[in-house]
């Protein structure tokens, strides 16, 4: 089966974009940008303004829906399709200490598959236990506890091919040989339920030990004489380590203090959930040979934890909330950092090839989808009177030009409808600003959602800092406060920046940029313009000047750029030529049948050319993205400009490829609206 939908995804740098993703089978075969207008097929699914991330990943779930691994391991196979309602995809069913028998039976079931299977895929058995520390036991049976032996070694080694994990205690005798075998046989080795030192921690890991099971949960404490098995956990770079943030485990300051010393790369959450874990109704529910009452948490007969009632959105809302974790992180720490440890690299990421399991959640991380192995096995209910905030901040973005201004209200990274106005030198600044309010007031008021700000692109020298145009020769703007004009008894703050600096956000953070090491935007309207974007920052030329490519001179006569190849000098040229006025779109048109068009084309395209094969050789950007006006020109633009930029690098580079901008000549519009969302957010943080 083969289906598309669209949704929010990371972006690789904190934010998110509107993207499409295919599905064929069981894997990914496509991760794009969701281009308007474009002539692809419609999605099948439009899950915007949520975002899809790879399906959550748990390697520590005891039970559920009122069923004990430890006690009925079949129910594994029951448990996996409700765990889809969590956006769960992958999952290690969990085994505490207990009698041989009782892992004999978890190994029996997990090699027992139903056919026709659907639901969360056990990815293989966490065995929590024998080999831990009766000085930690935790909720584990003190006589199921039991040293390490060579039955034992053996019998791990021979279930290795449905054992994922093993939790063991680094001080035991015999425990780095066992490390060693299970390493060797392809178990990955976690450090937990223990009061080991640093150093047996760390000989530990020497052996092959990858991760510590819920941190600080069961562990010896940090003491500033030794740091123990915690501290070693902390400072470690290569190992992983799990958290259970539920509130009662651990703090959210203990949250904020492993993600602090850990980050993104080593942590990943776990619900370490038992039977009682949204179970039918509260009462008395077991984790292994133990009993637990469950009502806030699960806990045993003297009062200490016995596993969790967690689900995991509610963990991994806790948890964002608690560090401020983008996306991006949030999608290393629920799936790619514990599908990482277990060396199954098609799960934990969205990309072509990997595995088909997605959770779509919403901003709260309440799943709103769930795909497993390529099948859509969990669409949640629309629920009247549910409240659910959007993934990116509704905003309203204002592009003004030099001829026209365009509005729209941006809300999942699409813009509706977008209004345009005219500007230009014959109109007041007061004026067009008075217009631009009218707009803004429509647009606001006819949101479904909350409006969190507007963001206003303007031309010319900008001080955004204080809200103002310094000059902007194409709308005759001098010293013009913006945010005055515009915000004055404005429920929503209003922030403006350049224009081009704008549009080169929209595509970095939403198009043609998300996934590239550098992009270079220009701008080609009324002026030209051009910005580069890194991961390290934005730059605008050696000069400091937004404008700096269209202030390139060329040819015998020294011309500018921006005097031959902007939208108003193709107009006025080609005016000067025949006398007609014409708009640079309508003039790409006729150049095949009026000569006049032609010559004014073809001299607007070579200076462009040289333009940007010097932007290109100067900055080494790895795209050009073409916004602006002409950019309206598409294909005619593209099919022209790109060989003749690469005939003038091909001596000195690897020709760059050329692109229009995703948002086309709403670019503006896109990265004011996105600037203004931003800014809403540094301040709610």
């Amino acid at each position: 089966m083969t289906f598309r939908f669209v949704a929010l995804l990371p972006n690789g740098r904190g934010g998110l974009y509107r993207g499409c993703v295919t599905v064929d089978g069981d894997r990914v075969l496509d991760v794009d940008v969701d281009r308007p207008g474009s002539s692809d097929p419609p999605a099948d699914f439009d899950f915007t303004p949520h975002v899809a991330l790879p399906g959550f990943v748990d390697l520590q779930i005891n039970g559920a829906f009122g069923h004990d691994l430890t006690t009925d391991p079949p129910s594994m196979w029951a448990i996996g399709p409700e765990l889809c309602r969590y956006g769960v995809t992958a999952f290690a069913p969990t085994i505490i200490s207990s009698p041989p028998h009782r892992r004999q039976a978890a190994y029996d079931a997990a090699r027992q598959r139903p056919p026709d299977y659907t639901g969360a895929e056990p990815v293989g058995l966490h065995i929590e236990g024998p080999a831990l520390a009766a000085t930690h036991p935790g909720a584990h049976p003190p006589a199921s506890i039991s040293v390490i032996d060579d039955p034992l070694v053996e019998e791990f080694a021979g279930a290795a091919d449905v054992i994922a994990l093993v939790t063991v205690a680094p001080e035991l005798d015999g425990a780095r040989a066992l490390i060693r075998r299970l390493t060797a046989e392809g178990v990955a080795v976690s450090l937990g339920h223990s009061g080991a030192t640093a150093a047996q921690t760390e000989a530990a890991v020497s052996a092959g030990a990858a991760a510590f099971t819920h941190l600080f949960n069961a562990m010896a404490p940090l003491h500033h004489r030794e740091v123990g098995i915690a501290g070693a956990a902390l400072l470690g770079s290569g190992t992983r380590l799990s958290l259970i943030p539920d509130g009662h485990h651990v703090s959210d300051e203990a949250l904020e203090l492993a993600w602090r010393l850990a980050g993104a790369d080593r942590v990943f959450l776990v619900t370490d959930s038992m039977a009682g874990t949204e179970a039918p109704h509260p009462g008395i529910y077991r984790i292994g040979e133990t009993s637990a009452r469950c009502d806030a948490a699960a806990r045993h007969s003297s009062g200490g934890l016995a596993g969790s009632l967690l689900t995991f959105p509610d963990g991994a809302r806790r948890f964002r909330r608690a560090t401020g974790a983008t996306w991006d992180q949030m999608a290393m720490v629920t799936s790619a950092n514990a599908a990482a440890l277990l060396g199954d690299d098609s799960r934990g990421g969205l990309a072509a090839g990997k595995r088909a399991d997605i959770a779509i959640v919403d901003a709260d991380f309440e799943p709103v989808a769930t795909i497993a192995g390529g099948s859509v096995t969990y669409r949640r209910p629309n629920r009247a009177g549910r409240v659910s905030r959007p993934a990116v901040p509704t905003a309203v973005g204002v592009d003004i030009g030099g001829t026209f201004f365009k509005a729209a209200l941006l809300d999942g990274m699409r813009p509706g409808k977008v209004h345009r106005r005219t500007t230009g030198q014959d109109r007041p600044s007061d004026e067009v600003l008075a217009e631009v309010r009218q707009v803004v007031d429509h647009l606001i008021g006819g949101a479904t959602g909350d409006v969190v700000g507007v963001g206003i692109a303007c031309p010319g020298v900008v001080d955004a800092g204080a809200g103002t145009v310094i000059e902007a020769t194409n709308l005759g703007w001098r010293s013009v406060d913006v945010v005055a004009g515009i915000g004055a008894d404005l429920p929503v703050p209003v922030t403006i920046e350049h224009d081009v600096y704008l549009g080169a956000l929209a595509e970095w953070e939403a198009g043609c940029g998300v996934g590239r090491e550098s992009m270079l935007y220009v701008s080609i309207g009324t002026g030209v313009a051009s910005r580069l974007f890194t991961p390290a920052g934005t730059y605008r030329g050696r000069l400091g000047l937004a404008g700096e490519m269209g202030l390139i001179a060329f040819g015998d006569d020294a011309k500018v750029l921006e005097s031959v190849a902007s939208a108003r000098a193709i107009s006025e040229e080609y005016s000067w030529l025949t006398g007609r006025q014409a708009s640079a779109e309508s003039i790409v048109a006729a150049r095949r049948d009026d000569p006049a068009a032609a010559r004014v084309w073809s001299a607007g395209i070579e200076a462009l050319a040289r333009g940007i094969a010097a932007a290109v050789l100067l900055e080494d950007p790895e795209i050009v993205v073409v916004g602006g006006g002409v950019s309206n020109a598409g294909s005619e633009l593209l099919d022209t400009l790109q060989p003749r930029v690469a005939e003038l690098v091909l001596e000195l580079r690897v020709p760059t490829a050329i692109v229009r901008a995703t948002h086309g000549p709403h670019s503006g519009v896109v990265g004011a609206a996105i600037h203004a969302g931003a800014k809403s957010a540094l301040r709610a943080f």
